[in-house]
């Protein structure tokens, strides 16, 4: 079973997001933002399982997104990222665009429907 970690700044996304990959059959790890995600990638258990997969939000407050994407290629180059976004001051093509310029593996507009998403995390598991 693979496991993800959703970085998303709002609790009702996060929460319906990792509702929906634990009925996919997903094991689920979650943050607030991207600092607390790298917080979750420095303090693993080496024989802890890791994270197969990163879904990221880019606009959270800390540490954004791209941040987060950025310190992830350095740490761990082919893991899987899918960035998320709905905008913000920034039209949100222009900020997906520049996260998979910086790493994200695939890009996905809010709003989308859960079945798009599982669909893209299977897409990238494989």
């Amino acid at each position: 079973m693979a496991r993800i970690l959703i970085v998303e700044d709002s609790d009702q996304l996060r929460n319906g997001l990792e509702r929906a990959l634990t009925q996919a059959g997903y094991d689920v790890v979650t943050a607030e933002n991207g600092g607390r995600a790298i917080a979750i990638f420095e303090s693993s258990d080496p024989t802890s399982p890791g994270v197969d997969l990163v879904v990221t939000d880019i606009n959270m407050p800390e540490t954004d997104g791209i941040e987060l994407i950025l310190s992830l290629r350095e740490r761990q180059p082919a893991l899987p990222v899918l960035a998320i976004s709905g905008g913000g001051l920034v039209p949100k093509e222009h900020l997906l665009e520049d996260a998979h310029a910086l790493g994200a593996t695939e890009v996905l507009e809010k709003p989308f429907l859960l079945p798009v998403f599982v669909e893209a995390i299977e897409r990238l598991l494989r």
